[in-house]
Parts: C-alpha cells; sequence; structure tokens
C-alpha cells in the first residue's frame, strides 16, 4: 500500500513540473475596419471634406493614415493625406481629410484607402458638387522652409476668421503631403504652420500651398519651390522660425 501510495505522489510531481512547461500561445492578429464615413453627397460648396473612422480590430498596435483619391470620370484629380495615428487594439481614430478646386461642379468620385501595418482596406464614394463659391483672394502665405520631413511658412489675415484649411493642392505625384486645419485666426496675427511631408523620391520640386476656409469664402494659393535647408543656414532658419511661433511675429 505505501509503494502504491509513494507511485501515486511521484506520479503528481512529474504531472505538476510538466504543467509548469506549457505555454498558453495567443495568435497575434492583425487587423482593421473603416467604421463610418461621413461626408455631404450633394453640395453647394465647392469645398469637399470627409470625416473616416477607423477601428484597430486586431491585437497589435499600429500607426494608420488615410488618403483620398478624386477622380472625374476616370481622370484623377486630388490626392489627400491625414495626419498618421497610433492605434493600439481596441482603439479607434477619425481622420478629417478636403479637396478644394475653384469654379468646379459636377459628378466626382472617391476612392478612400486606410493604409495600416502595411495593410490597406478601401471604401468607394460618389458626390456632387452643384455650385461654387466665389472666394476671395486675402491670404498672406510666406517665407517658406523646406526641412527633411516637413515645410514651414507665414499666414497672415486681414480678418479674424474660423476653420481655415491648410493644404498642399499641387505636390509632386506619389509624395505624401499632409493638410491641417487653423481653428481660428486672428486679425493680422502672423502664425508660423507646418505641413509634414514624406518624398518618395527626393528632388527639388513645386509645391502650391493653399488656404481656404470652410466656407469656401475666402481663398488664397502659392506656389514655392522645394529647396531644403543645409548648413549653418538650416540651424539659423531653425532658431528664426521658433522665435517666430514664440514671439507671434
Amino acid at each position: 500500500m505505501k509503494k502504491i501510495l509513494f507511485m501515486l505522489f511521484i506520479l503528481l510531481l512529474i504531472s505538476i513540473a510538466n504543467a509548469q512547461l506549457i505555454k498558453v500561445n495567443i495568435a497575434e492578429v492583425l487587423n482593421g475596419n473603416i467604421t463610418s464615413l461621413v461626408y455631404n453627397p450633394n453640395m453647394n460648396t465647392n469645398l469637399f471634406k470627409i470625416t473616416t473612422e477607423f477601428f484597430n480590430t486586431g491585437s497589435i498596435g499600429y500607426k494608420a493614415r488615410a488618403r483620398l483619391d478624386i477622380f472625374s470620370q476616370s481622370n484623377l484629380l486630388y490626392t489627400a493625406w491625414s495626419k498618421e495615428a497610433s492605434l493600439i487594439p481596441g482603439v479607434k481614430s477619425s481622420f478629417d481629410m478636403y479637396w478644394y478646386e475653384p469654379n468646379m461642379t459636377g459628378n466626382f468620385s472617391g476612392r478612400l484607402r486606410v493604409y495600416y501595418a502595411n495593410e490597406i482596406k478601401e471604401s468607394e464614394i460618389r458626390f456632387k458638387i452643384k455650385n461654387f463659391t466665389i472666394s476671395q483672394d486675402i491670404f498672406e502665405i510666406s517665407d517658406l522652409r523646406t526641412y527633411d520631413n516637413y515645410i514651414k511658412f507665414s499666414l497672415k489675415s486681414p480678418q479674424t476668421l474660423s476653420n481655415v484649411i491648410v493644404f498642399p493642392s499641387k505636390y509632386p505625384l506619389g509624395w505624401i503631403f499632409e493638410q491641417t486645419k487653423i481653428e481660428k485666426l486672428n486679425q493680422n496675427d502672423k502664425i508660423s504652420v507646418a505641413l509634414p511631408y514624406q518624398p518618395s523620391l527626393w528632388i527639388p520640386n513645386e509645391v502650391t500651398i493653399a488656404v481656404v476656409t470652410e466656407d469656401g469664402k475666402y481663398y488664397s494659393s502659392k506656389t514655392f519651390t522645394l529647396v531644403k535647408e543645409e548648413g549653418l543656414l538650416k540651424y539659423i532658419h531653425y532658431l528664426t522660425d521658433g522665435l517666430r511661433v514664440l514671439l507671434n511675429i
């Protein structure tokens, strides 16, 4: 009897030891979904805005960015890029994108893509611009600097305005160029604006900066040649750009 109990005890110890070696493997899942698209399919102004929400439904985190290609029939008119967001599992993020073309009406289509961890989710939209707004050219765009992954420039308005959209209306094909929105621009305040970019292959090139109010009433644009800051002058401009932000000049 003692021998049997001893053998059972030994078998129990072996079972416990083996149990410590068992590892629970949780499969990594890379996934995400476009959960909403908010836009006006029948517009009376030619500033088009779309907001998309993207949900990380997987088990690993990643960075995500939205892209919108605008077409008239089969002709590509414009590509808009959102800002980049970091999404941990179970988190959603909204991305805003804008397109503005003066004096343009008609039927358009859009191809929306969300890039995440080298994967893509895609959706299609259609919309119509029935009327366009006659805009006034009032913004002063100046002092553009080109750095390794962003451009910086000064912006000024002769009157106080809200919801001012700043975006590159023309830029090299294949580049990523972000947009931004200024909640309030005070009268005669000269502010500094930065737009991040990622070149496909860097070469000096042209970019047209556009500024428009959300109601389309005011619009200005200006074309610059992108030439990177280099040497001592680069650091001097870093300093002066920082001082402009600090002193609001």
